[in-house]
C-alpha cells in the first residue's frame, strides 16, 4: 500500500474530469495515458540513474515526476517523488535509496489504480 492516503485524490480527479467536459469527454482517458507513458519512462530514467550512482539524474528524473504525479491527482507518489529529488539532491544515499524503493512501489500500484481509467488503447 502507498502509506499515505488515496492512491488518488478524487477531487483531482474530479477537477480533471470537469475540465473535459461535455466538448472533451476523453480528456481525463488521455491525460492518463500520457501520464503513464511519461512516468514510466522517467521511472527507467530514475532506475538507469541510481544503477550508475547518478545522482543528479535522480534527482531530475523524480522531479519530472513529482509534478506529473500531482496533475493527476497521485498526490502520496509525488510526495515520495520530493523525497527522492530532495534526497538524492543533497547526496543523502540511504535515505535516496529507500526512497526509491517507495517511489517503484507506489508507482507499481498507481499503474494499477489508473490502467482501468485510460479506455482502450
Amino acid at each position: 500500500m502507498n502509506g499515505g492516503g488515496a492512491i488518488l485524490d478524487p477531487d483531482t480527479v474530479q477537477g480533471l474530469r470537469e475540465l473535459g467536459g461535455a466538448d472533451h469527454p476523453g480528456l481525463v482517458m488521455e491525460l492518463i495515458r500520457v501520464f503513464l507513458e511519461d512516468a514510466s519512462d522517467q521511472m527507467q530514467r530514475m532506475a538507469a540513474a541510481w544503477d550508475r550512482d547518478d545522482l543528479a539524474s535522480v534527482s531530475s528524473a523524480a522531479h519530472a515526476l513529482k509534478s506529473a504525479g500531482a496533475h493527476i491527482g497521485a498526490l502520496s507518489f509525488s510526495d515520495t517523488c520530493k523525497d527522492v529529488e530532495l534526497s538524492a539532491k543533497s547526496g543523502e544515499c540511504e535515505a535516496a535509496s529507500a526512497h526509491v524503493r517507495r517511489c517503484r512501489g507506489m508507482f507499481t500500484e498507481l499503474q494499477a489504480v489508473l490502467a482501468p481509467m485510460r479506455g482502450p488503447d
